[in-house]
């Protein structure tokens, strides 16, 4: 049972980190093209609030990118994911074991 448990983490970690570098050049791309699609931004902004298994040192700095540019595209949508940044990142949570 704890070596089942112990893969489950692993391969959970892994699954994170490769979706997490997967993030990163979706927000490049959203920033180097000067995309304005807010559902594709909110998208991303989501999806890296689900990374329960990266740290949240890491989780800032594209959060923090998209964040700033989102400021130029929409400022309601810069509004509500700064507020959502700030619950986020100031809640104890519940981190993940990593092997």
């Amino acid at each position: 049972m704890k070596d089942n448990l112990k893969e489950l983490v692993l391969h959970l970690n892994k699954i994170s980190e490769i979706e997490y570098n997967t993030i990163n050049i979706v927000i490049e791309n959203i920033i180097s093209n000067n995309i304005n699609n807010l559902s594709l931004i909110e998208n991303t902004f989501d999806r890296l609030l689900s990374l329960v298994t990266i740290e949240e040192d890491r989780i800032k700095y594209p959060y923090d990118k998209l964040l700033n540019y989102s400021k130029k595209i929409d400022i309601e949508l810069y509004n509500d994911y700064k507020k959502i940044y700030k619950e986020f990142f100031s809640e104890e949570k519940v981190k993940v074991l990593k092997y």
